[in-house]
């Protein structure tokens, strides 16, 4: 996901949930979700 922008835009059921850059919503993610997504080397499961 970082080699792909500077900025991150989180879509949550429609809404943003949270944006930023990655390193920002990985030290402070606005939901489990978010936490989730962007996991250090999380694979989707």
């Amino acid at each position: 996901m970082a080699a792909l922008a500077d900025d991150v835009v989180v879509l949550e059921r429609g809404a943003v949930t949270q944006r930023g850059a990655l390193a920002e919503l990985r030290a402070a993610p606005a939901t489990p979700y978010v936490e989730r997504l962007v996991a250090e080397g999380g694979q989707r499961r």
